[in-house]
């Protein structure tokens, strides 16, 4: 309905369900187990008219050959949050993107036990985000300049790793942006249960916090490689409000070494050639005329993108107001 435009909203580019692992670490996931049911489920999603696929943590090398070689045969592109296969595997094998950095940190140590942790999801979350803090500063280096020689692109959704780091503070249930979040809008607001699942202590977050240099580290050295950067926000997951997030993740780049332009790519072109949504992304002769209209400059300061004069999207002009307006 978005697409068509008979509901006022973004475009829409989706991935149906993940593919996992079994079992599958939630319960609309397509879970596959054989070679043959991972490539079935590929045409399954094919029929259905994914735009892309997105593959989990449960998903195995063994099951990632067979599913992209279907994959390319159809030309749906796969993006890849990892947890049992490491980055560069992933990456060699042919995925087009990697979310969340997963699969990073395995693959720098080549420690197995990382891809054992993710037998079950909150472990293997738990140990792959302290593992980062166990990463020298060489190894970072290193691995980046391996992984940007594949040409996959990263989505570090830096907003997911410094929220997380961030948890035991509950001041941030009130933060700025909160105010337009529904109160019935349980991923966003569950932070408390999400804390007693994973029984996290002040040690845990000490360790994530301490990953969090490590992870800019990343972002710079990929882009000191060449490697290709797009912004994601991972919203509506804990405290990552939609939209908002995503000019929080803007800032997070420049933070880790991104020009605000680049930054800004990342969002836009990048988003866009990820897609393979070719009419998106520029402001240029041909091109869709989706804008954000903004009240300050964002290559002075990138905090300017939040500073919204109004958007355009398929010749409507629309302001925060009256939209705010529709949602009451």
């Amino acid at each position: 309905a978005f697409n068509l435009g008979s509901v006022l909203g973004p475009r829409m580019f989706v991935a149906g369900a993940m593919i996992d692992g079994t079992p599958t670490t939630y319960p609309n996931a397509t879970a596959v187990s054989t070679g043959d049911q991972a490539r079935r489920a590929v045409d399954q999603h094919a029929v259905a008219g994914v735009d892309y696929l997105k593959v989990y943590t449960k998903i195995t090398p063994a099951l990632l050959r067979p599913l992209l070689d279907e994959a390319e045969k159809l030309r749906l592109p796969v993006a890849a949050h990892l947890g049992k296969t490491d980055a560069l595997t992933a990456a060699r094998a042919g995925v087009v993107s990697i979310e969340h950095m997963g699969g990073l940190v395995q693959a720098a140590t080549g420690d197995p036990s990382y891809a054992a942790a993710h037998n079950s999801f909150l472990s293997g979350w738990t140990t792959e985000e302290k593992g980062w803090a166990g990463l020298d500063s060489a190894t970072v280096a290193r691995t980046a300049r391996a992984l940007a020689q594949t040409r996959v692109t990263i989505v570090p959704t830096l907003v997911i790793h410094d929220m997380l780091s961030r948890l035991d503070n509950p001041i941030l249930l009130s933060r700025p942006g909160m105010e337009d979040v529904p109160d019935n809008a349980e991923s966003v607001r569950s932070v408390p249960s999400l804390l007693r699942r994973t029984g996290w202590q002040a040690g845990d977050f000490d360790a994530f916090r301490r990953s969090r240099r490590r992870q800019d580290q990343f972002v710079r050295e990929y882009k000191r490689a060449g490697g290709a950067i797009a912004a994601g926000s991972d919203a509506a997951n804990q405290l990552l409000i939609p939209g908002y997030s995503l000019h929080e993740e803007l800032a997070l780049l420049v933070g880790a070494g991104l020009s605000p332009l680049e930054a800004i790519t990342a969002a836009t072109r990048r988003g866009a050639q990820l897609l393979h949504a070719d009419s998106l992304g520029l402001v240029a002769t041909g091109k869709v005329a989706d804008l954000v209209v903004l009240n300050g400059n964002p290559l002075s300061n990138i905090a300017a993108t939040r500073n919204i004069a109004m958007v355009m999207i398929r010749g409507r002009l629309i302001r925060p107001d009256s939209l705010r307006t529709t949602w009451r």
